[in-house]
């Protein structure tokens, strides 16, 4: 690299290409404003803590998939009775559907799940069964 193209050697600190600024100080100004940008849901979270039900507890819920990703097999399950928390649910835990397994999102669920970490979720479905076909 040539000492124009940093500008070390010349004294002006690490600068881009074309001699504009500082990059490390860009990039902390993204990940600063990434990091201030927070999902309305993922606040609620925070402010509510851990869920008040013990690890294992187990319950059935009726729920809304939030959304569905088919290329992974695994999508989210909004419900009032885990608010703020959603309901974590693969492929493999849908209920009375021949072959191909998937849910819509908007698509209303009978849901049986565990209070149970993974990753950021508390609760984890291990049963859901479509209420509307259609």
């Amino acid at each position: 690299m040539r000492h124009h193209e940093t500008g070390i050697l010349e004294g002006r600190g690490a600068t881009d290409c074309r001699g504009r600024g500082d990059w490390r100080t860009t990039i902390w100004q993204v990940i600063a404003t990434v990091s201030q940008s927070k999902r309305e849901d993922d606040l609620a979270r925070e402010a509510a803590g851990e869920p008040p039900q013990p690890i294992g507890t187990m319950a059935t819920t009726i729920g809304t998939v939030k959304y569905w990703r088919e290329e992974k097999g695994h999508g989210v399950i909004a419900s009032d009775a885990t608010a703020p928390w959603d309901i974590w649910c693969h492929f493999m835990h849908i209920a009375d559907m021949p072959g191909f397994r998937s849910l819509e999102p908007g698509q209303r669920v009978e849901v049986e799940y565990i209070r149970m970490d993974q990753e950021s979720f508390r609760f984890i479905a291990v049963r859901a069964r479509r209420l509307d076909t259609g």
